[in-house]
C-alpha cells in the first residue's frame, strides 16, 4: 500500500505527497533490514535493472502486458491508482518512468523479503497469496 501511494500516483497528486508517507516507507525499510540482517537464512538479492525507457513507453502507450513482470506490476499499480482517484488523462511517460525507477528497488526488496521469509518459515507462496476476504491461515 505504501508503494502504491508513493509511486502509483503522479507526483503532483496530493495522495503521493502525504507528509507521513516517507516516514512510513523508511520504517518499513528499517523493519525489513532488521529482520533480513538477523533472521533470514540468506541475503536478499539486488533489484533487477529497470526496463529501458523505450520499452516502458511502448508498454505504457500500447496498453499491452509487457514481458517484464516488474514493469507489468508497476503499470497495473499505476492504472489501479489512477482509476481509484479518478485521475483524468494519460500518464506522462517520463514522469511515470521516473516513478517506476524509484519504485522498483522498493518493490523488489519487499517482494524478495516476503518470499524469503515464507520459505524460511516453511510456507509455499500459494498458501499465503489469497484475495481480499480469503482466509489464508
Amino acid at each position: 500500500m505504501t508503494g502504491a501511494l508513493r509511486w502509483g500516483l503522479p507526483l503532483d497528486h496530493p495522495g503521493s505527497q502525504i507528509p507521513w508517507l516517507p516516514t512510513l516507507i523508511a520504517g518499513l525499510e528499517d523493519v525489513v533490514n532488521y529482520l533480513d540482517d538477523r533472521f533470514l537464512s540468506r541475503d536478499l538479492e539486488d533489484a533487477p535493472k529497470p526496463a529501458p525507457f523505450e520499452t516502458f513507453e511502448a508498454a505504457l502507450e500500447r496498453d499491452k502486458e509487457p514481458a517484464d513482470p516488474w514493469l507489468a506490476g508497476f503499470l497495473r499499480i499505476d492504472e489501479f491508482m489512477r482509476d481509484l482517484v479518478c485521475w483524468e488523462g494519460d500518464p506522462d511517460p517520463e514522469e511515470a518512468y521516473a516513478r517506476f525507477r524509484e519504485w522498483l528497488p522498493f518493490a523488489h526488496r519487499n517482494r524478495t523479503f516476503y518470499e524469503a521469509l515464507a520459505r524460511d518459515l516453511g510456507y509455499e507462496l500459494d498458501q499465503l497469496e489469497g484475495g481480499p476476504g480469503e482466509l489464508i491461515f
